[in-house]
């Protein structure tokens, strides 16, 4: 979870749009939309 909150700027701006995540309204939200960001990435590496 550090490292999703600490990541800087995603390129995941498309899959988090479908989500409904790319303009996070809470601290919940920007939380949630890290650990997608971070998941996203280190699936994309395998």
């Amino acid at each position: 979870m550090l490292r999703a909150l600490l990541a800087s700027a995603s390129q995941d701006h498309e899959a988090l749009q479908r989500m409904g995540l790319d303009q996070p309204s809470g601290l919940g939200e920007r939380i949630e939309a890290k650990l997608v960001s971070l998941g996203l990435r280190e699936s994309a590496g395998r």
